[in-house]
């Protein structure tokens, strides 16, 4: 008996990607829609798949993605045919980036507590805790009793997040 050589894998029908993609979105499955329209792009990209690619990246609050996303949507040829959804893409680009990002602020010791870029008062709550920040180069001033004031810059980026652990030093004893 000669050996049958393996059946190539059949590519994927964009249109029934499309199709399946649009069902699940339409359903609030948006991951499962993620997973159908980017199947869809890789056997065909189109200006409606790209859009539908964005949508779904933005309802799974996947910020950088979305963005990425809609940009290649609003750069594709074929978005000059729809013009309502490539300003709703533009718009949605700019409130993207302005999302703020998480920073986790945990200090050794905990319980420490953070003044904001240069403010008058305090955070209202202490370490460890989540800050939510506009985009942008931030001051954090973090203090304990007993311990010294130490200073940490944080460059904080659209939509993400990150920890900052910060090690206090002890005061010397009088």
């Amino acid at each position: 008996d000669p050996i049958k050589a393996p059946t190539p894998a059949k590519p994927t029908d964009p249109k029934a990607a499309f199709a399946s993609g649009e069902k699940k979105f339409k359903a609030n499955d948006y991951a499962g829609a993620l997973a159908d329209f980017e199947a869809a792009n890789a056997a065909k990209s189109d200006a409606p798949t790209l859009r539908y690619i964005a949508l779904s990246h933005d309802n799974l609050n996947h910020a950088k993605e979305a963005v990425a996303a809609y940009e290649k949507f609003i750069a594709d040829p074929g978005a000059a045919k729809m013009k309502d959804e490539t300003e709703a893409a533009k718009k949605r680009v700019e409130a993207l980036k302005s999302t703020p990002g998480t920073v986790h602020v945990v200090t050794v010791p905990e319980g420490a507590s953070i003044v904001l870029d240069g403010g008058q008062t305090p955070y209202e709550k202490t370490t460890p805790t989540d800050i939510s920040l506009p985009p942008g180069k931030h001051k954090l001033l973090v203090g304990a009793q007993d311990y010294e004031n130490s200073n940490y810059d944080v460059d904080v980026e659209y939509g993400s997040k990150q920890e900052v652990k910060i090690e206090l030093t002890k005061k010397a004893a009088p």
